[in-house]
């Protein structure tokens, strides 16, 4: 049987050293799926499996199997966090109930920069996987022309969460 993560991309993750190393901490405006908005601040999550995903477009998000990934991770107490870098309020709000989940205004890209998935300004779609201790457990990125693997990611955070 292939394992799901024969599918992702090859070559070096782009900040090989944040796995196993503790989350760099960020504070930053979100937007919520209830139309509300605040403070997001991942210290405020510790207990939790965090899957952080930067994402380049919203709609592109939608099609690649975005709901099931949301689904998943909530179904063990996880909670995934969509990041943009540019978008006004009240595209934050609209992006944020279409997506399901929180999503993160990182505006001066220095969340994508802490993570190291940013290239010439920009984040290239990825997802880190933060342990309940706030530790990074897993890094799934791709190339900025290719999708998250959203499945993989899923699969991921399963195991990261001590699930199935």
């Amino acid at each position: 049987a292939k394992s799901f993560l024969s599918n992702l991309p090859k070559g070096p993750p782009p900040s090989p050293g944040l796995v196993d190393r503790p989350a760099p901490t960020f504070r930053t405006t979100g937007w919520y799926p209830d139309g509300s908005d605040g403070s997001v601040e991942l210290g405020n999550m510790l207990g939790r499996v965090v899957v952080l995903v930067f994402l380049l477009d919203t709609g592109d998000a939608l099609e690649a199997g975005w709901a099931p990934l949301v689904e998943g991770v909530q179904a063990t107490g996880g909670v995934v966090l969509g990041t943009v870098a540019d978008c006004a309020a009240e595209q934050g709000k609209e992006k944020s109930s279409s997506l399901g989940a929180p999503v993160l205004l990182d505006e001066s890209g220095a969340i994508a920069s802490a993570y190291g998935v940013s290239g010439d300004g920009r984040a290239c779609q990825s997802a880190v996987i933060i342990d309940k201790l706030g530790v990074v457990r897993h890094q799934v990125w791709s190339a900025l022309s290719v999708r998250c693997d959203y499945a993989a990611v899923l699969e991921l955070s399963r195991v990261v969460a001590g699930g199935p």
